[in-house]
């Protein structure tokens, strides 16, 4: 498969799974550096707190942090409301598990800028 198919396939599934994706375009720009930023060389779990098992996945981050060597945990977010549930899952799962885990936020607009951070 060529680069630029992988790339509108990526695109298109983005747009089809987000119901807050209202164009390509959204999809493409809204934070350009979000990999380079916040995944490279980490570990990622995702979760909407509107739309998923909020209390599975408070008990499944509790549970990482509490049997890992995870020294920090930063959750990243878009400025929605609904997104904001997912500061509060992580507060609770770092309280939870009963270790010291400096917890970081940071809010990207629906402009792609980041807010807070």
């Amino acid at each position: 498969m060529g680069l630029l198919k992988s790339i509108r396939q990526d695109i298109q599934a983005a747009r089809e799974r987000d119901p807050a994706a209202t164009s390509t375009l959204e999809v493409i720009f809204a934070y350009p550096g979000f990999h380079q930023d916040f995944l490279s060389g980490h570990s990622l779990l995702i979760a909407c707190p509107k739309l998923d098992d909020y209390p599975a996945h408070l008990a499944k981050l509790t549970e990482i942090l509490r049997v890992s060597d995870i020294k920090s945990l930063t959750v990243v977010h878009m400025e929605v409301p609904c997104c904001f549930g997912i500061v509060q899952m992580a507060r609770q799962a770092v309280e939870a598990s009963g270790r010291d885990i400096p917890l970081k936020e940071v809010n990207i607009s629906i402009r792609g800028e980041i807010k807070t951070g």
